[in-house]
């Protein structure tokens, strides 16, 4: 009872090979129940149930459409040469097979569309349909027996025989195409495995054994003993143990019913119509009841199939992940730890569970940890905090954590929080390290005393160390070179106090202009400025330059407080994705060929070579 694909009939047996076998096979088995029902009811008596159309219906619906023809032709003339064989005219036995292919039609007509490798009574969508059209179908074709019938059977009223007819195939249908279904399905084929086959029949004949003790009419209550081990069955062999077993059950019964002895021997069955009606009806209870269990299991078995899918699924996902993820209840405390956790902080998970994440955080961070808690508690749906944990080494690192709320539905309290840590040590330190970096440049008075900028030993020290950096993050890193335009004439004429407050001039308004803390300008040597621009692609470049050209043009210098000299300055940008593979020295080769090219352009312009 799973939802594993059955295998058709053409999967099972090639078409080149076993063609001829299939239908000798669908043959004989047509003929076979067709005979025994007619056989055993006598000749010219309705049968308690027809389970030749219920055969016909299991193999159409495993079987490929381009099959459906021959295996009606093949019903038919099976049903026909019968019928002419118990002495049915010519008349009659073709009504009978007729109104039999149309019983199958319409029941196959709401079914027609399932893929035969999808073929599962035990599935609600599939089970509504046959069963409705089982009871629906024997209705309309022993209607149109009824109305060409001409008294086929003038010792019952055309009632009773209808109302047999009705229920004799639909019974049929019930149970036999059920039967042929789930014969070829595996979960069926695995009870008959070699160390599962006594048990299975053991349960089969087991379900036979109260209705066999039913030989007086004082023994009639055992026949309640029918439905709990009809439930039982169902329970361990599925839909299939559930049609096998109804129909060993009414082996015994019909010999009861036939012979007016047992259960049937009270003076209330004398007549043999009614005691076929009565065991007509009872099977089909038997069988709806039966039905409907089966397909409750399934359908409670394919939702703990898709929860346990589920489960695995997302468990896979959480003790696979790189990052550690947390589940914690309101208050804080661990409901779940992903196994990740050891690789990134030491500490087995199961020791952690029940106790609150904070424990980890060190003191310092405790109160970050907490906000964010109350946060979340508060309505915040999502939160994003860096703090240190215990390593179990006694060490701290430094961990991402992105937490969200789960709220409860009807009250939209949080009832919970997921959190995916991730250890970002590495990044952090290498932030750490890029600002000591900068910082030790200015402590060790790397500096120009004219400008206040860097100077170029500071330069150098701090474009290696940033564009290790850089190589490390993968990053994108821009130069600027900087010139002042006409310096030289500029010196000449208003003399080197004037010059030096042109380029102090100058300095201030690149640092100015340079706003991120990770920026470095310097002082590269006489007239000339660089600055280093780390994780900027050109058009971020670009615009720093413009906006440092266009403060310098609109500025100009003021001499001994009287009046303004213009000044410009041209600048070259370059700018490379940082490796190891290469040098910080080619980007300012590259920055210094592109202030040659913006000198060469005019003066006052910025150019640009990768």
């Amino acid at each position: 009872m799973t939802q594993n694909a059955a295998p058709t009939l053409e999967t099972k047996m090639p078409a080149n090979k076993t063609a001829f076998w299939f239908w000798l096979g669908a043959g004989v088995l047509f003929t076979v129940t067709s005979f025994l029902s007619l056989w055993l009811n006598g000749p010219k008596e309705f049968s308690l149930l027809w389970p030749g159309n219920g055969l016909l219906l299991g193999l159409l619906l495993l079987s490929s459409k381009r099959r459906w023809t021959a295996l009606f032709a093949l019903n038919f003339l099976s049903s026909f040469f019968l019928h002419w064989y118990f002495h049915f005219t010519l008349y009659q036995s073709v009504i009978f097979s007729v109104g039999n292919l149309i019983e199958v039609a319409i029941a196959i007509f709401p079914l027609r569309k399932i893929n035969p490798k999808q073929a599962n009574l035990t599935q609600t969508e599939q089970l509504i349909p046959f069963v409705s059209m089982s009871l629906f179908a024997p209705a309309i074709s022993g209607a149109f027996v009824i109305a060409l019938s001409g008294g086929f059977l003038p010792q019952v009223s055309e009632l009773i025989f209808y109302r047999a007819w009705w229920v004799g195939d639909g019974l049929g249908l019930l149970m036999m195409a059920p039967l042929v279904l789930m014969t070829v399905r595996r979960e069926t084929l695995r009870h008959f495995h070699l160390k599962q086959l006594p048990f299975t029949l053991l349960i089969l004949a087991f379900a036979s054994t109260p209705n066999l003790l039913l030989s007086s009419p004082q023994r009639i209550p055992l026949l309640f003993l029918d439905f709990p081990i009809l439930v039982f069955v169902t329970f361990r062999l599925g839909l299939f143990g559930a049609a096998a077993s109804a129909l060993l059950m009414d082996i015994p019964l019909t010999h009861f019913a036939m012979d007016a002895s047992g259960m049937f021997g009270a003076n209330a069955f004398h007549d043999k119509v009614t005691r076929l009606l009565i065991l007509q009806a009872y099977l089909l209870v038997q069988l709806v009841m039966a039905y409907l269990i089966a397909t409750t299991l399934t359908r409670q078995q394919q939702l703990r199939e898709q929860l346990r899918k589920s489960e695995e699924r997302y468990r896979t996902l959480a003790d696979n992940s790189w990052d550690v993820i947390l589940q914690m209840d309101a208050e804080g405390r661990c409901t779940y730890i992903s196994p990740s956790l050891e690789d990134s902080l030491g500490h087995k998970p199961e020791d952690l569970i029940h106790q609150l994440a904070c424990t980890l955080v060190h003191p310092e961070d405790k109160p970050i940890a907490d906000s964010m808690m109350d946060a979340l508690r508060a309505g915040t749906e999502r939160q994003r905090v860096e703090i240190r944990m215990e390593h179990q080494d006694g060490g701290y690192r430094w961990m991402e954590l992105k937490c969200r709320s789960v709220r409860d539905k009807h009250s939209g309290e949080t009832k919970e929080v997921v959190a995916v840590a991730r250890d970002v040590t590495s990044r952090v330190m290498r932030d750490m390290e890029l600002t000591a970096a900068v910082q030790h440049a200015e402590n060790l008075a790397l500096t120009d005393e004219l400008t206040g900028l860097g100077n170029r030993r500071g330069f150098e020290e701090t474009l290696e160390r940033l564009w290790n950096a850089s190589v490390e993050d993968g990053e994108m890193m821009a130069v600027l070179m900087i010139d002042a335009d006409n310096f030289k004439d500029f010196n000449d004429t208003h003399g080197h106090m004037a010059g030096d407050e042109s380029l102090r001039r100058l300095g201030r308004l690149i640092a100015q202009c340079i706003r991120r803390p990770t920026d470095y300008a310097a002082r590269y040597g006489g007239e000339e400025f660089a600055v280093i621009l780390p994780k900027s692609d050109l058009h971020m470049a670009e615009a720093i330059a413009e906006r440092i050209r266009f403060s310098i043009a609109n500025s100009g210098i003021l001499l001994q407080g009287k009046r303004t000299i213009p000044t410009t300055v041209s600048i070259g940008i370059s700018g490379r994705i940082a490796t190891k593979e290469r040098s910080p020295r080619e980007v300012i080769r590259s920055a210094d060929a592109a202030l040659y090219d913006a000198k060469r352009a005019g003066k006052n312009c910025i150019r640009t070579r990768p």
